[in-house]
């Protein structure tokens, strides 16, 4: 979940909801405006306290190499499309590809990629991770993103009664098939809330026969209530009150 930063020359600020518990560390992530330097620091909730009071240093490193990445729909390439790329330092870096539909992204030393994930208003998805099948080389210095023709896909969460449960916020993940479940990764409509009927549609959801996904429920007010099922078309979550601890 990102969270507003605050930039005074190389100095940042931002606030952290220390009176949610949905949450165990944050990420910070910094690079150069020509994306040549990069540093990232991941921080575990108890030791904010004392980077509060002391700040936190981040030192910027140079690449040691590049990826080309290449997004492709129908064998053509696609330009302007959204890239999400996550390293195998849990960065999260993003891209818009160029006219010929490609990307550079450089690496910092013993770094490499675990994911690709792209995107288009049209809407067009895709993406995958290294290490689920089909196998592909991580250690190519050129990887192809095929894009999917989409559909719009209803989601409906509902009581134990069959009652429409309004604002349920939810992230949605969605893969190939059995056996792979190989996850084209989340977008920012992948977070979802359903409206006063219970319902939420994303526009991502790729047009395949086979399609597996599943929704994480980020509420406070209610947790899943056995499996998901598909009823009619729609992918329906049953809910039930969340338990308050004592």
């Amino acid at each position: 979940e990102p969270v507003a930063v605050q930039l005074d020359g190389n100095l940042f600020e931002f606030w952290l909801p220390v009176y949610r518990g949905d949450w165990h560390s944050v990420r910070i992530q910094a690079e150069s405006k020509d994306a040549a330097l990069r540093a990232c620091v991941q921080l575990r909730r108890p030791a904010l306290r004392q980077v509060a009071m002391n700040k936190q240093v981040l030192s910027l490193q140079p690449s040691s190499r590049s990826v080309i990445a290449k997004v492709v729909h129908d064998n053509s390439p696609v330009a302007n499309a959204n890239l999400n790329v996550v390293t195998s330092g849990h960065q999260v870096l993003q891209f818009q590809s160029d006219p010929s539909g490609s990307a550079r992204i450089n690496l910092l030393p013993n770094e490499t990629i675990d994911s690709f994930t792209a995107w288009t208003d049209k809407p067009l998805f895709g993406g995958f991770q290294f290490s689920r099948e089909p196998v592909r080389d991580e250690s190519a210095d050129s990887q192809t993103i095929e894009l999917h023709t989409c559909r719009e896909q209803k989601f409906r969460v509902v009581d134990g009664q069959g009652n429409a449960c309004s604002d349920v916020e939810m992230h949605l993940q969605v893969a190939t098939p059995p056996p792979n479940f190989n996850y084209l990764g989340s977008i920012e409509a992948s977070r979802m809330v359903t409206n006063q009927y219970g319902e939420s549609v994303f526009r991502w959801f790729p047009d395949w026969k086979d399609v597996y996904c599943y929704v994480d429920l980020e509420s406070d007010q209610w947790v899943s209530d056995g499996a998901p099922k598909w009823i009619d078309g729609d992918f329906v979550v049953q809910v039930k009150p969340r338990k308050l601890r004592r």
